[in-house]
């Protein structure tokens, strides 16, 4: 398990890459809409016993990830909100619930289009800085079973210290 071995070399964002990814395709054993983006894995009910031990020594960092995310955008997103409020009421001559109205789709507008459209890409972003420090067998492994591999085109692109010589 290269988890073990990235731990073991005392590389902590490989290391980091292996835990995110476990817990990804954990999470998407609930979900089954998101499956679709590993086709080539079953997905079991159950966990290997080596997988369990390996992550329960580990934080949640994906759901940490997407918290933090979610905070940033629920900040921004009230803050549009207020703004936008102020904008058609004062500015605009709106009356306030023709403004508030407004502002509400705003919101949940924002809300869907960072939800479904930006945190995939600035969570396929944080992965692909993550997988710089894979090994090549490790990455090609992890590449051979997504379906879509346009996240990683960057890190494909990535020299191997065998390919610089």
């Amino acid at each position: 398990m290269y988890g073990y071995k990235y731990q073991f070399e005392g590389n902590k964002q490989a290391k980091l890459y292996c835990i995110m990814r476990m817990q990804q395709i954990i999470l998407f054993r609930k979900h089954k809409d998101k499956q679709k983006q590993y086709p080539r894995l079953t997905f079991t009910t159950w966990l290997d016993t080596d997988i369990r031990q390996f992550l329960k020594g580990h934080r949640n960092y994906w759901r940490k990830h997407e918290n933090q995310f979610k905070k940033r955008v629920l900040v921004f997103d009230v803050l549009f909100f207020i703004l936008s409020l102020i904008f058609t009421v004062l500015i605009f001559h709106f009356s306030f619930l023709g403004g508030l109205f407004f502002s509400f789709l705003v919101y949940i507008g924002i809300w869907l289009f960072t939800k479904y459209y930006q945190y995939p890409r600035i969570i396929g972003r944080y992965m692909d800085s993550l997988a710089r420090a894979l090994d090549p067998m490790c990455f090609a492994l992890d590449a051979s079973v997504r379906n879509d591999l346009s996240n990683y085109s960057q890190t494909s692109k990535i020299e191997t210290d065998s390919d610089a010589k």
